[in-house]
């Protein structure tokens, strides 16, 4: 009899019925002529195939009426976790005790004549015949089982070959994929963690619940404490009547970054064009440079995945534009700065000769504070634009050179999160940025002097890096080369705690850089006592011994992260979802669910810009 046991991680995948095919043919034609000198004893196959090939347990077959076998590669590595596990399956017991040896189990069901699944464990799936994978089961399941308020993270590869990087860390960040082998549609997603539940029935009619923890594109992981015996092969049913249940509604998983059409990008670039033309007429109008609310839909927007260093030492150059060896700061100049420089080259082009240039020059970034003179090329001037449209009650991005749109349902659901946050200070004076501030640190200094924020404390620059930290920041999966501020402001009172991360402008790029940093500041104030004790050594030196309260275990229990977005004054009572674009509304969501999920209370603060 099989033994109830706690699963270890474990991989589904949903295959391709063909009937002329055999469970064999899922296998990978490679591994079909694979060697191996440590072959398993009691397999049932192992010449043709050149790999262990062993009976799925009688007991599992009839008690369900399944058919399947056990695929097993050996190749040299270290231990395995999952010997007990496999061996469930298993007729006859399988040796999995050769020293050094990885062993790639995997095992494939048939609960049906068209349900066939493979359950990989370790590197397993490697073996499948990748033709046979159904590549969108994980994002379907996803796509209906999953809320919007139970992400926790988001992971993806690349689109386009460059990325939008919320850059939460190296390796946890939400961007844009094209995960669709069949039709070209971006996605957000490679693989997601967050809480989905799937409802069963067991062989004694009891209901129970699955609760899968991650999906990818073409599968779902699991563990859990269940029955293989019992309880597997009716979750591979109810799996499958997820998969093909047909649902009305659109989730927020669906679709919703969509490549336009040729006739609507046609549409696209005509109104481009004239948005262009007009601000010309605005920006000779202001004698040659632009103002505060000249730009509120352009953006100049870089690709922060190719920056391999401190963002805040990023440096562009835009050529034919720029002096020679002329650099500007990317942060520290503004969007209307930047575009008053770019549209005085400009002048004397009509519309289309100045869109024609756009896309012949260069951009290149290089770090200010690195002694080599090598910059690092990130294509031309159109592909670094980044602008939002509203056209017939639909959303388009112009996003690196091209036109996408937004899912309607998608944006509607995005839209009320973010219109939704709090707006709470938390008793904090965030003055108005004016004339007197040169840039956010000088911001940062005078609301933390004002009388009315008595105990407040700046903590711009006051940075963490990796050396500062036993085991490194990889060991927390945020990137190494960072340098991590606790935040700008920081306010600590005998109950709570106030970090306070503040940023002038709705770029996105400049919006992105805001969510890493609290993103990575918060992992840090869970995980580093390191890192508590480095901002604790801050209130020391910025406060007397009768002001000062440190941060403990009481007050970190009620922490509050409060964005603080600097925006020009007449959009401080529109919605979020008016000011905020779209990519980074999306990336607002994951941040606040995910910080939700670790303790954290989130309000964003919209700050009036008055200069």
């Amino acid at each position: 009899t099989l033994q109830q046991n706690r699963m270890t991680e474990l991989s589904i995948f949903m295959l391709k019925n063909e009937k002329s095919s055999s469970i064999n043919s899922f296998i990978n034609e490679k591994y079909l002529r694979y060697s191996s000198e440590n072959l398993f004893e009691n397999a049932e196959d192992i010449n043709e195939f050149n790999l262990a090939i062993f009976p799925l347990d009688n007991q599992l077959r009839k008690n369900h009426n399944v058919t399947g076998k056990i695929f097993v590669l050996q190749e040299k590595q270290a231990e395995v976790r999952w010997l007990e596990n496999v061996n469930s399956f298993s007729e006859k017991q399988i040796d999995f005790t050769t020293p050094n040896i990885l062993n790639k189990p995997l095992i494939i069901i048939k609960t049906t004549s068209s349900s066939i699944y493979a359950i990989s464990y370790s590197y397993g799936y490697t073996l499948l015949n990748r033709e046979h994978v159904v590549p969108d089961f994980g994002l379907n399941i996803a796509r209906k089982e999953l809320k919007l308020h139970t992400i926790k993270r988001v992971k993806n590869t690349n689109f386009s070959d460059t990325l939008y990087v919320s850059n939460f860390s190296s390796n946890n960040k939400i961007n844009l994929n094209e995960i669709s082998t069949s039709q070209s549609i971006p996605n957000i997603v490679d693989e997601i963690l967050g809480e989905m539940t799937i409802r069963f029935t067991d062989g004694n009619n009891n209901i129970k619940e699955l609760n899968i923890f991650a999906s990818s594109k073409d599968s779902i992981k699991i563990n859990g404490n269940f029955s293989i015996e019992e309880d597997l092969v009716p979750i591979l049913k109810q799996l499958g009547n997820t998969y093909r249940q047909r649902r009305s509604d659109r989730t927020f998983l669906d679709k919703e970054i969509l490549a336009v059409s040729s006739r609507k990008k046609e549409y696209l670039n005509k109104h481009f064009d004239d948005y262009l033309s007009n601000l010309m007429v605005t920006f000779k109008k202001n004698s040659n440079e632009f103002k505060v609310n000249n730009l509120d839909k352009l953006f100049l927007d870089i690709p922060l995945n190719k920056v391999k260093f401190n963002i805040e030492d990023l440096e562009i150059r835009v050529h034919s534009i720029f002096r020679p060896g002329e650099y500007l700061n990317f942060f520290d100049n503004t969007q209307e700065e930047i575009f008053s420089k770019i549209f005085s080259f400009f002048l004397k082009n009509n519309v289309q000769e100045f869109v024609d240039k756009l896309k012949s020059i260069n951009v290149s970034i290089k770090n200010r504070n690195s002694d080599s003179s090598k910059d690092t090329s990130i294509g031309n001037l159109f592909s670094c634009l980044y602008m939002e449209l509203n056209h017939d009650s639909e959303k388009y991005i112009l996003y690196q050179g091209d036109w996408l749109s937004v899912n309607k349902n998608v944006w509607r659901e995005t839209r009320d999160f973010v219109n939704s946050i709090s707006s709470e200070a938390h008793g904090i004076d965030f003055n108005e940025f004016n004339n007197e501030d040169a840039d956010e640190g000088d911001y940062n200094i005078k609301i933390s002097k004002l009388d009315s924020n008595k105990g407040l404390i700046c903590v711009d620059k006051e940075n963490f890096g990796n050396q500062n930290l036993d085991g490194g920041f990889p060991l927390y999966e945020i990137n190494g080369r960072s340098q991590i501020e606790p935040c700008d402001i920081l306010k600590v009172n005998e109950n709570s705690a106030f970090f306070c991360h503040v940023k002038r402008g709705t770029a996105t790029s400049g919006l992105s850089h805001l969510l890493s940093q609290a993103r990575a500041s918060c992992i840090l104030i869970k995980k580093s006592e390191d890192f508590v004790n480095h901002i604790n050594s801050v209130i020391k030196t910025e406060l007397s011994e009768s002001e000062a309260i440190f941060l403990n275990e009481t007050n970190l229990k009620r922490s509050k992260i409060i964005l603080g977005i600097i925006i020009p004054e007449k959009k401080v009572h529109f919605k979020n979802s008016k000011v905020f674009p779209v990519l980074f509304s999306l990336n607002l969501v994951a941040l606040v669910n995910a910080l939700s999920l670790e303790g954290f209370e989130v309000s964003l603060v919209k700050i009036p810009d008055k200069k």
